[in-house]
């Protein structure tokens, strides 16, 4: 793991319009947790993603999914801490729809991919 390696927490799946981890996606976090315990001298900061959004730097850019973004990454590292990892060792920031992977957004296929969880490694000292 370098620092600013971004790995997508994949199967990661929150009740709609909510920061309530779907209790489907419990085994995928419990990897994540695996790998954290492996790796004790990682830092990584959680990065949430939202979908449906205006163009990145719009104005019009909805203060609510923002939001959403940051409450689902806070959701993640409080999951993470009631799993034993160490608070000093998590950070997290929503992002709203600053970074879509796809634009427009055409689809739901798209969407989907700008609906996402991210784990960016920023210290491995």
């Amino acid at each position: 793991m370098k620092v600013n390696d971004i790995v997508e927490i994949k199967g990661l799946l929150f009740n709609v319009s909510s920061s309530i981890i779907s209790t489907s996606s419990f085994p995928v976090l419990d990897q994540l947790v695996a790998v954290l315990k492996e790796f004790p001298t990682v830092k990584i900061r959680v990065e949430g993603h939202i979908c449906c959004g205006s163009a990145p730097g719009s104005s019009t850019k909805m203060d609510s999914w923002y939001r959403l973004s940051e409450a689902r990454a806070k959701a993640v590292m409080s999951y993470l801490i009631a799993h034993e990892i160490p608070e000093g060792r998590l950070s997290y920031k929503g992002l709203g729809f600053s970074r879509p992977r796809v634009y427009p957004e055409r689809n739901p296929a798209d969407e989907n991919l700008n609906r996402r969880v991210e784990i960016r490694v920023v210290s491995n000292q």
